[in-house]
Formats: C-alpha cells, sequence, structure tokens
C-alpha cells in the first residue's frame, strides 16, 4: 500500500488538523460543506521526517541529529495509530524552502537524489521540480505568517 504525503501551507496547527479526516487531503473540497483546499504539493515518497529531514540538511548544513531534535515540529493530529496525520514542518526547513534560489535547485536536487531514502536513485529533474514547487509554498508560508505542513494517509 502505497503512502500520501501532501504538503499544505496552513495558518496555525489548529487550521492544519481540520485535514486529517479530509478525504483526498488538503488539496480536496470533494465534500461541498468542505473549507476551501489548502495550497498543496503532492510528494510521493517524501516523507516529513526522514526525506525532508535530509532536504533540510543539504539546504542548510545543520546535523540530521540537530533537526531530528529541533521542537518545531511534529505530529498535530493522528487517527487510526498514525495511518493519518497531520504534521508540522521545522520552521528551519520552511524558511530554507523560501530562501532557495532557483540556480541552486538543480544541484540540491541531484544532491538529494543520492541519498539513502530515494536508494541512490533518485530522479533529479522529477526532484527539482519538486523542489521548485516546495520553495513556492516556503515562500507562500513566509508572505503570509504561516507555516508548512504534511498530511500523512496509508
Amino acid at each position: 500500500m502505497a503512502v500520501l504525503f501532501d504538503y499544505f501551507v496552513a495558518a496555525s496547527d489548529e487550521v492544519a488538523a481540520t485535514v486529517v479526516d479530509r478525504i483526498g487531503g488538503p488539496g480536496s473540497s470533494a465534500h461541498p460543506a468542505a473549507p476551501a483546499a489548502f495550497s498543496t504539493v503532492r510528494a510521493p515518497g517524501v516523507d516529513p521526517v526522514v526525506a525532508m529531514g535530509n532536504l533540510e540538511r543539504l539546504l542548510t548544513g545543520r546535523s540530521f541529529e540537530d533537526i531530528l531534535d529541533d521542537p518545531t515540529s511534529g505530529a498535530i493530529a493522528a487517527r487510526d495509530g498514525g495511518e493519518r496525520a497531520v504534521l508540522r514542518l521545522r520552521s528551519s526547513l520552511t524558511t530554507a524552502l523560501a530562501e532557495l534560489e532557483d540556480a541552486r535547485i538543480a544541484s540540491v536536487a541531484l544532491l538529494w537524489s543520492h541519498t539513502r531514502e530515494f536508494w541512490g536513485r533518485g530522479d533529479p529533474v522529477a526532484l527539482a521540480t519538486l523542489l521548485r514547487t516546495l520553495a513556492s509554498l516556503g515562500r507562500e508560508a513566509r508572505e503570509e505568517g504561516n507555516a508548512i505542513y504534511c498530511w500523512v494517509c496509508s
């Protein structure tokens, strides 16, 4: 069974937590009574802890251990033993994404593609495309004073 990872911007933990039960995730407003869809980036296979932690390590130079110990991230909502969850990304990662220059995207994507979670065979072109959309999400979050979250559904 595949695990879905949707990254989105929300104004607060409370607002972000409302999507934990949303059919289709944060980018969906499938039900007429559902609130409007959130700006969302779907990232198959890119989990918010290890894959995004390694991305942050590449962007900021922080050690992976420091990243994991960062108190600005973590689960804010979960259901069914964690099969559905919403996690807040580290504020340092949101800042790094917002400040990512287009000129660095290809080189960061190439390095990221060789990390263990992609088994050294990640597609650097696809990861560069993903990085561009995540950087845009980071800029949106920063401009609005919001945070980036990840909806996880397995």
